[in-house]
């Protein structure tokens, strides 16, 4: 069997990483979509028991899904973005959006969803939301405290492209020690 050379063993050892790369990845993309479409699945049906729970807590359901814009300027030009929370409601003479989340989402604990329910606060200048927990059975009244904030720090992003070149990196380091050492060990 003729020899060969040491660098070709690195870009069989490269391409092999690649493709286990990219199968692994191909994998896990479609694993998250089987996920997406049950949580979506999920959340629908809290939307629905969230009216229920809504009502028993003495709200009245005004609209569902009821457009509102956030005003936003950015270096002095204005433009709003719309959305739309899962409910407006009234009680004792105040309106107030609602948000009703399942699962995970539904704590205070994430971010997602406390941005998601300021937004709200401020695009409806109702200072406040509800926040419906249809798994929980809650209700809960979030007010937030708005002034000046600090500035957030910046945060690191390329981790994907990292470990791209982290896995052509491994590929390229293990061929070439699997083909020294085939080349190596040959009389």
């Amino acid at each position: 069997m003729p020899r060969l050379p040491p660098a070709l063993y690195a870009v069989a050892g490269a391409v092999l990483v690649i493709a286990v790369w990219a199968a692994v990845a191909a994998a896990r993309r479609a694993l998250r979509r089987r996920r997406g479409l049950a949580r979506q699945r999920h959340g629908h049906a809290g939307e629905r028991r969230g009216r229920d729970l809504l009502e028993g807590a003495g709200w009245r359901v005004l609209d569902a899904h009821p457009p509102a814009e956030l005003a936003v300027t950015v270096d002095g030009e204005d433009f709003g973005q719309p959305l739309a929370a899962d409910y407006l409601c009234e009680r004792d003479g105040r309106t107030l959006p609602a948000e009703v989340k399942t699962g995970q989402a539904a704590d205070l604990g994430g971010r997602a969803t406390r941005r998601q329910l300021l937004e709200y606060a401020v695009a409806y200048r109702s200072g406040a939301t509800l926040l419906v927990d249809a798994d929980a059975g809650t209700v809960e009244e979030v007010r937030f405290a708005l002034g000046d904030a600090p500035q957030p720090a910046p945060t690191a992003g390329g981790r994907a492209a990292r470990a791209v070149v982290i896995a052509l990196l491994l590929g390229a380091v293990l061929g070439l020690l699997g083909g020294y050492w085939l080349w190596a060990g040959r009389p």
